[in-house]
């Protein structure tokens, strides 16, 4: 009777495991807390969810220590050129993921910037400083109306990181 209760419990674990999936790797918590893909996480202003608007520096300092380990820089670049890619209607979204691969190329390991470095990624990197460069100058214009004073935060990025 113990062994058939052990079997079961056993695989009543099993179940669970399987129904909340594998364990996150550290690095895919940190990337889930402040680079998420989902939307309901990018737009929260919540308390806790106070980072949407940039990555701190700790953390910016810890991921990019973490492309000098060969499990984790994948990860790192892997969600940013997914974001790069397909998030390109959420301006802020790509603001976060362009200034964490400005950090990880000056800050990274030499893996990032050969990354950076393809053909594809390099011209993709051109295109988008050129949209977005239209993009905020839009905004720019609309805010010099207004008189706020926004600049050309994102195209200055782009064009900074494809000039490396």
């Amino acid at each position: 009777m113990d062994r058939l209760r052990a079997a079961f419990d056993e695989v009543v674990e099993i179940v669970k495991m399987a129904f909340n999936g594998e364990p996150k790797s550290p690095v895919e918590e940190l990337l889930d807390q402040y680079l998420p893909l989902n939307e309901e996480n990018i737009v929260s202003f919540s308390a806790k969810n106070r980072q949407a608007v940039a990555i701190p520096a700790f953390i910016m300092n810890d991921l990019a220590s973490r492309t000098n380990n060969v499990v984790d820089c994948p990860y790192i670049q892997m969600r940013i050129w997914e974001i790069l890619i397909d998030h390109q209607h959420n301006p802020n979204m790509m603001k976060k993921a362009l200034n964490l691969l400005q950090y990880l190329i000056i800050n990274g390991s030499p893996q990032v910037l050969k990354d950076c470095r393809q053909s594809s990624r390099s011209s993709f990197l051109t295109e988008l400083a050129g949209d977005y460069n239209k993009y905020e100058y839009e905004q720019y214009e609309f805010s010099q109306q207004l008189d706020i004073g926004a600049g050309l935060t994102l195209a200055e990025v782009a064009d900074c990181m494809t000039a490396v």
